[in-house]
């Protein structure tokens, strides 16, 4: 049947361009999240772990060996450092950062100045990275507003011509019915029922409501 047809398909349409708004929505936000937790959980670490570093080699006065204590953090953060080291070049640096620690630690003013060098690299590296991952979020974040305004968008002329195609093809026969037979209820023997615009079993209801009306007028 065409009204039945033209109802599921008008519904189906409308569902399923909804569902694909909410699944587009979640899927972008999905690829967001990763890439949060990636500055969160790599790159700040790093610079939380190089700053560890800088302040251990900034509370020891220029030429003296690092106190055990300190010296205890300082090895640390810099395991914390290694364990980071995910970025292109960084596992570099911390290499060289290890490479100098011992005369760092022991006082040694030219590796010390060794090991903050490569240490403000390594900061600056991961900054680097946090810029991008926050470029990429942004980007996604735009993509994803963007894609869901036009899906919105489209949802909204979809609903439109939905609407008015049922408008046209059933409320409106609907109504021509409905005012129909309250003409002729009201004594009117020449009101029939005509709406172009329409399915074939409205039609073929017209027809016969329209026959069915002639041979009362004629009985008459």
């Amino acid at each position: 049947m065409e009204l039945r047809r033209d109802l599921l398909l008008a519904i189906g349409t409308l569902i399923i361009i909804n569902m694909a708004v909410a699944f587009g929505a979640i899927g972008l936000f999905t690829r967001m999240s990763p890439a949060i937790d990636r500055i969160l959980a790599r790159n700040v670490e790093s610079i939380e772990a190089a700053g560890d570093l800088l302040n251990v080699l900034a509370i020891t006065e220029s030429g003296n060996p690092v106190p055990d204590k300190a010296k205890h953090r300082y090895e640390m953060a810099l395991q914390r450092a290694a364990q980071n080291a995910v970025e292109p070049g960084e596992e570099t640096l911390v290499n060289r950062i290890r490479d100098y620690s011992d005369g760092a630690l022991s006082g040694n003013g030219r590796d010390t100045k060794r090991v903050v060098d490569a240490i403000e690299d390594l900061i600056r590296l991961n900054r680097a990275a946090m810029n991008r991952e926050h470029a990429e979020a942004r980007r996604l974040g735009l993509a994803g507003i963007w894609t869901v305004v036009f899906v919105a968008t489209f949802s909204f002329a979809i609903g439109v011509v939905t609407i008015r195609r049922i408008r046209t093809r059933i409320l409106d026969p609907i109504g021509e019915l409905n005012d129909v037979l309250s003409a002729v209820n009201r004594g009117d023997p020449f009101r029939r029922c005509h709406v172009p615009e329409t399915s074939a079993e409205v039609r073929n209801i017209f027809r016969l409501v329209n026959e069915l009306l002639d041979r009362l007028a004629a009985k008459h």
